[in-house]
């Protein structure tokens, strides 16, 4: 069987039964409700699903057709753009399949085998071994996706070609169209589709953009305002894989758009609503090396010894030594280090010197632990 342009499945192409394998969740979704059999559904299936790979029908290649027109009207790769969009939802997906089966154990094989007729195309493509794998892979997709056919996907991309050059949405175009139009994002994740697909997002609040595109480009090109400056400042910061306390956000605001004042700068990290990162320093190498060169000054004699052992530990710290951002993980660090002190230390005064500073650090780490709990 083949779909013609219109999504009519006819017999005049030659086609192959299997007997597959498969998980109660994915035999239920492809039963029949309607006009197609298991084979064609999960062939459907097969071909929405951006992994698998297989010759083209008719209607892929006028699918492409209008993917490319649309590619070309925004300068972007709306079908990449799509599949993230997808992707976020596969977990949900998952567990609503294996929710909503009939069978007794959804997630166990089935124990007979599930015929399935496909044609030779999406037959030849499929491997030789474990040929549910991709099924289901694709099964989950499609229930991840806003659509339940190619036809679905096509005339959401003709809706978008229209809005993209006309401005205007057609009056048939599904709810995911119009959460996309009017940036919804309560269950889908459109934001970054809704920058592409509008011609009035300014690049600076495009979903891609950086720090260091901020910086590079001239900061009169941004309207001034404290909404518009810090919707930028926080599409940057979230695309950035540092963290930053509120006095960063602020530094960076003022390097950024070039204010003259902290306070303008304030106002743009107010208007961004960045949840800041603490941060919680334990430079214990740092410390060691002042206590120890200290110690080699007040006793005028040359400690030749590595400055861990000065202080009165069993091996170097450096593995401790760091930032951390959650205090959990520096009170840990603080512990390790109190363990490996040396019981029986002859140099008293360095080693209480140091336990004393672990101990302000340690106390330090725990009362913001104890705030954010």
């Amino acid at each position: 069987m083949v779909a013609d342009k219109n999504m009519n499945y006819r017999d005049d192409v030659d086609s192959v039964r299997k007997q597959i394998d498969m998980v109660g969740y994915v035999a239920a979704s492809l039963q029949s409700d309607g006009p197609l059999g298991k084979g064609p559904k999960a062939a459907e299936c097969l071909r929405m699903y951006p992994e698998f790979d297989c010759p083209d029908d008719e209607f892929d290649a006028e699918l492409n057709y209008l993917i490319d027109e649309l590619n070309e009207e925004v300068g972007d790769d709306v079908i990449a753009i799509l599949n993230d969009i997808v992707k976020g939802y596969k977990g949900d997906a998952k567990q609503m399949l294996v929710s909503e089966c009939s069978h007794k154990h959804p997630r166990s094989k089935l124990p007979k085998k599930t015929n399935l007729e496909v044609t030779e195309d999406i037959h030849e493509s499929l491997p030789g071994r474990n040929i549910q794998d991709p099924i289901r892979d694709a099964v989950i997709w499609v229930a991840s996706s806003p659509w339940s056919s190619r036809l679905d996907m096509m005339r959401d991309i003709r809706s978008l070609l229209q809005y993209v050059r006309d401005g205007e949405l057609p009056e048939d175009s599904s709810y995911f169209i119009e959460c996309v139009v009017e940036c919804e994002d309560e269950y889908w994740d459109v934001g970054h589709l809704h920058a592409v697909v509008d011609t009035d997002v300014p690049w600076y609040h495009h979903p891609d953009v950086t720090i260091d595109d901020l910086r590079e480009s001239d900061p009169s090109e941004i309207t001034q305002s404290p909404s518009v400056r810090g919707k930028a400042l926080a599409i940057a910061v979230g695309n950035s894989d540092d963290s930053y306390t509120r006095e960063d956000l602020i530094d960076l605001a003022e390097d950024l758009f070039a204010v003259s004042t902290p306070r303008t700068a304030e106002g743009y990290v107010d208007a961004a609503g960045i949840e800041s990162q603490d941060r919680f320093e334990f430079h214990v190498m740092d410390k060691i090396s002042e206590i120890a060169d200290q110690r080699r000054r007040e006793l005028s004699r040359d400690l030749s010894n590595a400055d861990w052992r000065v202080v009165g530990l069993k091996g170097s710290p450096e593995v401790v030594d760091g930032v951390y951002n959650d205090p959990r993980d520096a009170i840990e660090a603080a512990a390790l280090l109190k363990r490996n002190l040396e019981s029986n230390h002859r140099d008293k005064t360095a080693q209480e010197q140091l336990k004393e500073w672990v101990g302000d650090k340690e106390e330090e780490f725990r009362r913001a632990n104890s705030s954010d709990d």
